[in-house]
């Protein structure tokens, strides 16, 4: 069975003018008194946000903080990475000419169009070589998800066809209109960053959301990543070439 905790409401039972009344504190400071006899039975409502609940967080090497939350038996980083330094406070280069990104074999980063008014909220764009160097680019105790994470995951919420709506962030402040079936009750809010091409070209911004997986689906050439877009409800696992910049969420060790 699983244990529900409710954050909504507490309840007290008193002795109000001789008579048992029930308390109940609401979270606007307001107090409804109810006699005992007038209360046939108690019944809850659990709001959708219930799918997850609310972790310790975490801070990266450059003191940037990011909200985390508990999602089945995995907490993951509620917002996208956005740090330039690996763990161990070695630099990872920020690579604006499309032609030199073209050719890396290592880890770089680059904002949305090179522009530096996209890192918040959507972070940076990494190429799969920075996530899976062994100097980490996750912070301490945390690391780049696992396809088999990401499909814990989507199984948690769902599954792959349900699973994107309740990781999307509701609404179209950042998402582009019709942003499907998006209500964030799976409490990822995830962001539509878009990607940068192995040519350096960046796409789809508004649209769709990209995020690495550390695992490779045909060594040297692809990786496996989780996409979310804004004309479905789906969370979709696919690979694409490892020169990509994609953005990273990091799930705890």
């Amino acid at each position: 069975m699983k244990k529900l905790i409710l954050p909504l409401l507490l309840f007290f039972v008193v002795q109000v003018s001789g008579q048992s009344t029930m308390n109940i504190h609401k979270t606007d400071g307001s107090v409804l008194q109810i006699p005992i006899t007038e209360i046939d039975s108690v019944t809850y409502t659990i709001v959708p946000g219930s799918l997850f609940t609310m972790g310790g967080g975490v801070s990266d090497i450059e003191g940037h903080t990011y909200t985390s939350i508990i999602v089945g038996t995995q907490e993951w980083m509620m917002e996208n990475l956005n740090t330039a330094h690996y763990s161990n406070g070695d630099s990872i280069p920020n690579i604006a000419d499309n032609n030199q990104w073209s050719t890396l074999t290592t880890g770089a980063w680059g904002y949305y169009n090179n522009d530096p008014q996209f890192e918040n909220p959507y972070g940076k764009l990494y190429n799969w070589f920075t996530v899976v160097d062994s100097r980490n680019v996750c912070p301490t105790g945390w690391h780049t998800p696992s396809d088999e994470e990401w499909n814990t995951l989507l199984a948690y919420l769902g599954g792959a066809s349900a699973a994107g709506g309740k990781m999307k962030e509701a609404g179209i402040v950042h998402w582009t209109n019709p942003n499907v079936n998006a209500d964030n009750s799976g409490g990822f809010t995830g962001l539509p960053g878009g990607y940068r091409l192995n040519t350096g070209t960046f796409m789809d911004m508004f649209d769709y959301g990209y995020w690495w997986s550390s695992v490779e689906y045909n060594p040297g050439t692809a990786a496996y990543y989780c996409s979310l877009w804004h004309n479905n409800s789906l969370a979709r696992m696919a690979f694409n070439y490892e020169a990509y910049g994609l953005s990273v969420r990091c799930v705890k060790n």
